[in-house]
């Protein structure tokens, strides 16, 4: 059962905290959507501001104690 995250920040440092703890990208829609083994993760909101830019995504982790770190480093 995976672990859902709202994961907010730079879609490109999360994933890269993903690839660096969790598994490599296997594919990816950039901005849209991600998938590694074990994780995925998807656009969930856009700043409420000019220039509206992609700052939430949904990150599902299989691994509970992972999901928990992704959580405390990504909330």
């Amino acid at each position: 059962m995976p672990y859902n995250i709202i994961a907010k920040g730079n879609p490109n440092e999360i994933v890269e905290w993903l690839e660096g703890n969790i598994s490599k990208v296997l594919w990816s829609k950039p901005i849209i959507e991600w998938k590694g083994s074990g994780w995925s993760m998807n656009l969930y909101g856009y700043s409420g501001s000019f220039p509206y830019q992609p700052t939430k995504f949904l990150v599902r982790i299989d691994d509970e104690r992972l999901a928990l770190l992704c959580s405390l480093r990504w909330s």
